[in-house]
């Protein structure tokens, strides 16, 4: 096996100490060494992603989306299967993979649950308030071959209820007598009399029958009924949750390209998990029992024995309220967060940060914060606002929308352009209790190499010149504009100079996760809202 380029060329170093690192949006090829004869039978996934097979070529196309983290990369032939660990960087001309790691640990520290992957990078947490649909599937899909074998190995010696009962047995098979056994004896003097001549009565022919109390084990225990009932609420979790992940399809479109087929394979693989548990049932004897919830006598069984204390507490959490799925199906969500975007809802909560921290005493407030967790909900509203008492106030929007000439000129918004519509990845506004605001725009790209940087400085200064803010100075224009990037390219030193901001009234700035913010971003946006 050898990873190959979208061209077939051999890269020998994608494979590191038995693990794969790849680069995020990316096309390989995993080209196998098979003969014409043993080139069927091959699959392969990524994740939960499966792979496309080209026999002509005995290889699998791999395309990684815009995600970074770790994942595993299965092969499966003929003769069995292969795994193969693998890590997916960001591109070199993107955030060097510290700064990455660092940008999702603030992220996830600022925004809980914001940087949930596509493709399955593992990335996000869940809290104890609720989770969306897009935690639940995750978590609960894993939980699935943990519950089968708990429930398997109670299903192999269940708790039994012994059960008493009157038997005839053979006089000559009786080993100890109890006492209504004896007091039977004692009122039935023929079959006394067989106990005295128990050896003429056998020679004879005769078989004496006397009664004895004999127990058998009976498997409606009540345990066995809570774990019946039990194993049937995971099954119609497992189901509930797969619909809710098939209905997050058709709610909007995304960027992602394979935003669909993660729904589905995610809502097979439940609702596969929920086809094992039912298996289980029907092929033991608890899917014969009538379920109940757990009365005394069951959570005694539960305590006391190991194997239904395990099928409890694993069966348990997918019960949990955390996992509880929204009743309203507008807040059913699924996870297509490009990384490029988190690069931007990174910076504009750094932003805000910047401003909190070098501003003090200002009364922050946020407004459609959480819309920012979810793909499908649109950022427009999401802002922060500062009251600066005594002198005005301080807004800060991310994605603010400005509408186009055209539409403009028929409902006459606050915030519109001379050519289209725009959206500017943050805005920041200030506006005094006395006199005319000023207004900036903050754009925020990752990669740093020559071109892309001469192609994200375009819609910086598209931005200063074309946008128009009602009410505003001067004459509702920009009063800057400034590309915000995550690394310094040589080449485009002159773009970085404040001579070059001062000049223009646009320029580029560095901002870095996991380093503080330069001294001269907050100066160039204290001179220009002039604070």
């Amino acid at each position: 096996m050898e990873f190959q380029d979208a061209q077939g060329r051999c890269l020998p170093e994608v494979l590191q100490e038995g693990t794969a690192i790849l680069e995020e949006a990316s096309t390989y090829r995993i080209a196998l060494q098979l003969g014409d004869a043993a080139r069927a039978g091959w699959r392969g996934w990524l994740g939960e992603l499966e792979l496309k097979w080209e026999a002509d070529t005995s290889s699998f196309l791999l395309q990684t989306g815009y995600w970074v983290g770790t994942q595993s990369l299965r092969i499966h032939g003929p003769h069995g299967e292969r795994h193969i660990p693998v890590e997916v960087h960001p591109r070199k001309t993107k955030l060097h993979a510290e700064a990455w790691v660092q940008l999702l640990r603030e992220l996830d520290a600022w925004l809980p649950g914001s940087t949930v992957g596509r493709e399955g990078g593992r990335h996000g947490e869940v809290g104890n308030t609720g989770c969306d649909v897009t935690g639940t599937s995750a978590v609960l899909g894993e939980l699935v071959p943990a519950f089968m074998t708990a429930l398997e190995v109670l299903a192999t010696a269940p708790r039994e209820s012994a059960v008493e009962h009157w038997n005839e047995i053979p006089v000559h098979a009786v080993r100890q007598a109890d006492r209504n056994t004896l007091r039977w004896l004692v009122c039935h003097p023929q079959a006394y009399q067989c106990v005295q001549g128990v050896i003429e009565a056998r020679q004879e022919g005769r078989n004496t029958l006397i009664p004895a109390r004999a127990s058998r084990g009976a498997l409606d225990h009540p345990a066995n009924r809570y774990v019946a009932w039990l194993a049937r609420q995971v099954v119609l979790k497992l189901r509930d949750t797969a619909r809710c992940v098939r209905k997050t399809k058709g709610k909007n479109k995304s960027l992602d390209r394979d935003l669909e087929h993660w729904c589905e394979s995610r809502a097979r693989w439940l609702e596969t998990g929920a086809d094992a548990v039912e298996s289980v049932l029907r092929h033991t004897p608890l899917g014969t029992l009538t379920p109940e919830i757990a009365s005394d006598t069951a959570i005694l069984t539960l305590v006391d024995n190991p194997a239904y204390g395990r099928v409890h507490a694993i069966g348990q959490t997918f019960l949990l309220p955390r996992f509880k799925l929204p009743l309203d199906d507008a807040l059913i969500d699924a996870p297509v967060r490009p990384s490029y975007e988190l690069y931007e809802l990174w910076t504009f909560l750094a932003v805000q940060r910047l401003m909190e921290e070098q501003l003090k005493g200002l009364q922050w407030t946020g407004s459609g914060i959480d819309k920012l967790r979810f793909f499908d909900q649109s950022p427009n509203g999401a802002s922060y606002t500062a009251a600066w008492e005594g002198r005005g106030t301080l807004e800060l929007h991310f994605n603010l929308p400005f509408a186009g000439f055209l539409s403009a000129r028929k409902k006459a918004p606050a915030c519109w352009s001379i050519s289209g519509a725009r959206r500017p990845d943050v805005v920041m506004a200030w506006k005094p209790l006395n006199g005319p605001g000023r207004w900036i725009c903050l754009d925020a790209k990752y990669r740093t190499h020559e071109q892309a940087l001469a192609e994200s400085f375009e819609s910086v200064h598209l931005y200063r010149d074309a946008l128009r803010w009602q009410g505003m100075s001067p004459q509702g224009r920009c009063a800057g504009a400034l590309l915000l990037v995550p690394a310094r390219n040589e080449a485009s030193t002159p773009w970085f100079e404040k001579s070059f901001r001062d000049e223009h009234g646009a320029g580029i700035i560095c901002l870095t996760p996991g380093q503080p913010p330069p001294a001269e971003l907050f100066d160039w946006i204290q001179e220009q809202l002039q604070l």
